[in-house]
């Protein structure tokens, strides 16, 4: 397809990619890139704006929700996000760890966890208490919000929060006060700041 410019590529194995481009178009491939074929129903194209892959998945994800896949594309499964009344909620960011866990914060400032694929959600915002501007999350308990926090001399910065039991509690880390970007792993989690240092 020479109009497809592809904007992100999510690779399963050396064979297995799924390619994402504008307007929530995707394309799989199962040889490698030698061929690609157009997937996913309109309702996943929709949702589609960025991605990323986890283990044996990739999601995509926008405003309108999140939509993963467990077989290279082959199919989509919708992950129905969490509803303020009958509405679903906008979301501005979204981070999955699995095929059935993911942390979402809606477009009204409110942080969202669920272990069960988007059957029930549960708000984890209380303790946040500022703006969140990144998610860096390792499983269902534990991970990172990098937040817009104010100083006492009145300098706004990122300031991180970590949680260990789901978002039922948080705890502050002293970092630097500039940009920071987190990586959690399995024991061991890397903090990168403005400067470049780790």
């Amino acid at each position: 397809d020479t109009d497809f410019k592809a904007r992100d590529v999510f690779a399963l194995s050396p064979t297995r990619l799924v390619v994402l481009g504008p307007g929530g178009r995707l394309l799989r491939s199962t040889d490698g890139g030698i061929t690609f074929r157009a997937t996913g129903t309109a309702a996943v194209r929709s949702l589609a704006t960025r991605g990323h892959s986890i283990g044996g998945a990739i999601v995509v994800s926008g405003p309108r929700g999140i939509a993963l896949t467990t077989n290279a594309g082959a199919t989509w499964r919708v992950v129905p996000g969490p509803r303020s009344g009958r509405s679903r909620l906008r979301l501005e960011l979204e981070q999955c760890t699995s095929a059935t866990v993911c942390w979402v914060v809606t477009a009204n400032r409110r942080l969202y966890r669920t272990v069960n694929a988007g059957r029930s959600w549960t708000d984890v915002t209380a303790g946040v208490g500022f703006r969140i501007q990144r998610l860096a999350f390792a499983d269902r308990r534990s991970g990172y919000v990098v937040v817009r926090a104010t100083f006492p001399a009145g300098i706004g910065a990122p300031a991180v929060l970590y949680t260990s039991d789901g978002g039922a509690t948080w705890t502050p880390q002293l970092l630097d006060r500039q940009r920071v970007t987190i990586a959690p792993s399995a024991g061991i989690d890397y903090a990168l700041d403005l400067f470049g240092d780790v």
